[in-house]
């Protein structure tokens, strides 16, 4: 399972949900994952203006179940 510490060491950060999509092809959705910032922070990976996935519901945490990077 891909978690946020694999995530956290890879890109030096916490990532947006775009990102966690196109890198793991993990289909997330905005109710699979925890936002806990209250507003846009720049994503480590793409540097734009985003909402930063801080964790995963348990229903994220399963699409996370088996997959792994590019």
């Amino acid at each position: 399972m891909i978690g946020q510490n694999a995530i956290r060491s890879r890109f030096g950060g916490p990532i947006c949900r775009r990102c966690i999509n196109e890198t793991y092809r993990a289909n997330l959705t905005p109710a699979d994952c925890r936002y806990p910032y209250p507003f846009k922070n720049r994503c480590p990976c793409c540097g734009e203006q985003r909402n930063i996935v801080g964790s995963f519901r348990f229903s994220g945490q399963m699409k996370m179940l088996f997959k792994f990077g590019k």
